[in-house]
């Protein structure tokens, strides 16, 4: 069973979108729940090109596919408030670039919409603590396959300073569900040390 409350993100890219909600134990812990959507036109020719069984994945519902050749983003929206309407949102994290339309239905829903960006600044952090949260075997996603082979696509990169964030070496690889995973444990480690006095919704 998940605790509640939890933290989560939306990342939209130009194939896939990602919604990945984290649920924190009392022992500094997490419970992953990442769900993906992609168009079904696309689905047959991306998994030739990335080589990994998207189509099976989907008849797993691991994946889900919507109809045309591009993403129907009112489904992701009633996916993600269904999920919203059977557990106690904290906070989401919406990739401030890709995903602003997106965000601001959520938020007309009453949703606790956050913007999260991508540089180093908001990414070093959380990309650390993942690590972290891997090495010491605290974090649990039942095995999830689509998330697992994105997991195996990654690299960090770093700047002058030390900061670090995710990369893939590759232009055909796919890591957006790991950034999204990294930005629900931003949302988290952003709740978690804000002063009780700010709103409970930062929305810029």
């Amino acid at each position: 069973l998940l605790s509640d409350p939890y933290y989560s993100t939306v990342r939209c890219t130009q194939d896939t979108t990602c919604f990945c909600a984290v649920f924190p134990d009392t022992e500094g812990g997490f419970d992953v729940v990442p769900m993906f959507w992609l168009p079904a036109k696309n689905a047959e020719a991306a998994a030739q090109t990335t080589r990994v069984p998207l189509m099976q994945w989907h008849r797993e519902g691991l994946l889900t596919l919507t109809e045309g050749s591009s993403t129907d983003y009112r489904k992701v929206k009633a996916d993600i408030e269904l999920f919203c309407s059977k557990h106690r949102c904290r906070r989401i994290a919406v990739d401030r670039w890709n995903a602003t339309m997106l965000a601001t239905e959520l938020s007309d829903l009453g949703l606790p919409i956050t913007l999260f960006g991508q540089g180093f600044a908001s990414m070093s952090s959380p990309t650390k603590k993942l690590e972290s949260l891997v090495v010491d075997c605290k974090l649990r996603h039942a095995g999830h396959a689509l998330l697992s082979w994105q997991a195996g696509n990654c690299a960090c990169v770093n700047d002058d300073a030390g900061n670090v964030k995710l990369s893939k070496p590759k232009s055909i690889s796919k890591i957006d569900g790991v950034i999204s995973l990294v930005m629900a444990i931003g949302a988290f480690m952003g709740e978690s040390t804000k002063p009780v006095d700010l709103p409970e919704v930062s929305f810029w």
